[in-house]
């Protein structure tokens, strides 16, 4: 409201600054900009939703639910890393194309028809499985929260990200 009030006088939107002291608290500011239309520009920092780990648990919820959404197949496939290499990645990509079908569909196709391999056949089959458990999760109505924490936990997700340097 301080900012609608200064705008509407003659204080312009671009002398106007909200700092922080950390980056997760920009969150709340741009969803409240978001929702009253208010231009505005993240400096020294990425915008909250376009961080890396927003737009892959973003994939994760989005997989689940929509099992056809190939580009958020094709962001976490392999996050963390489960042995499922670009090989194998070039092999859904070409059944997708030629059977018209998504990510997720070539993915069953290579594992039913033992295109993919070795380690990352079973790392395939594991990932799938994750997102079926997390799909009958939601129907059975355990709540999208617990499921998706739950997602992140079996997957190696969160202890990806608890084990990684931040130094």
């Amino acid at each position: 409201t301080l900012i609608r009030q200064h705008s509407a006088g003659k204080t312009k939107l671009s002398n106007i600054a909200v700092l922080v002291r950390a980056g997760y608290q920009t969150r709340s500011f741009e969803e409240a900009f978001m929702q009253n239309s208010i231009p505005y520009r993240v400096i020294g920092g990425l915008k909250f939703y376009e961080r890396l780990e927003i737009k892959q648990v973003i994939s994760y919820i989005r997989l689940i639910t929509n099992q056809d959404d190939s580009l958020a197949f094709e962001r976490i496939v392999n996050t963390p890393r489960r042995g499922i290499g670009n090989t194998a990645l070039q092999y859904m990509h070409q059944i997708s194309q030629e059977s018209g079908c998504s990510l997720h569909k070539a993915a069953e196709i290579a594992i039913q028809d033992s295109i993919v391999k070795g380690k990352a056949k079973e790392a395939l089959k594991l990932f799938l499985s994750e997102i079926n458990i997390a799909k009958d999760e939601i129907s059975s109505g355990i709540s999208h929260w617990q499921v998706v924490e739950q997602i992140l936990e079996r997957s190696g997700y969160l202890e990806m990200w608890r084990s990684e340097d931040t130094n």
